[in-house]
């Protein structure tokens, strides 16, 4: 259609976005930027043959490689020993992979305008329901096993600014607390894991706890990440 041909030709239609006319309406798919659609819902109409634009086949590009980029992130993990805050050689690699990821996340983010948290979550080591005190009965043995977690995510989080000095600033230790667990998939999470650091992301959210970047949060404000 000559409408169609004219659409392709005028919009500067970025890879990746499809267009296709029904009746008269200009139909687009595709991952593309948010700006660009703007344009597109204005331009579109200014082409003879065109009535209307249908854009809801259309992904947010920025948001796509945001996600991207916060899914790659959380596939880190830092393995601990039992009982250990102790940051051995072994995990040096991992480390170094996920301050490529903090940084490239924070890059990306700060491109599209966005702001985001980078939070570093300790997970306490794996326990025995059977045999485990209730929080009732013991509330020091679940609060010692949060101020390790703590210090775990802090030793990773040196570490990582260490490595990444332009994210010193930006990185926050949590401490998973088990009384805020939001569901059974999250204690299964952390039994699986066991003593580990593992790393978020969230973009354009505040903690909400007067806490400062690059700082430590206490353990008991943190649930476990889903």
């Amino acid at each position: 259609m000559i409408a169609l041909r004219r659409a392709r030709a005028t919009l500067d239609v970025p890879a990746g976005v499809t267009l296709s006319m029904r009746d008269d309406v200009l139909v687009a798919g595709g991952g593309a930027p948010a700006a660009w659609r703007a344009r597109l819902e204005v331009a579109a109409l200014e082409i003879p043959g065109i009535r209307a634009v249908d854009a809801r086949g259309l992904v947010d590009h920025d948001d796509r490689e945001l996600t991207r980029r916060l899914e790659a992130l959380a596939l880190r993990v830092v393995v601990f020993e039992a009982a250990s805050i102790e940051v051995t050689p072994r995990q040096d690699p991992e480390i170094d992979a996920a301050a490529a990821d903090l940084r490239r996340l924070l890059e990306t983010a700060r491109a599209l305008g966005r702001t985001v948290r980078l939070e570093i979550v300790g997970l306490p080591d794996r326990l025995d329901a059977a045999t485990a005190p209730r929080f009732e009965d013991d509330p020091e043995f679940y609060r010692a096993r949060s101020s390790t977690a703590l210090d775990r995510a802090d030793a990773v989080r040196r570490l990582v600014a260490a490595r990444a000095p332009e994210l010193r600033d930006e990185l926050t230790s949590i401490g998973a607390n088990e009384r805020a667990w939001r569901s059974e998939a999250e204690r299964s999470q952390a039994a699986k894991l066991g003593p580990a650091v593992i790393f978020r992301g969230v973009i354009n959210s505040l903690t909400g706890s007067g806490n400062a970047k690059g700082a430590r949060s206490p353990a008991a404000t943190a649930p476990l990440p889903s």
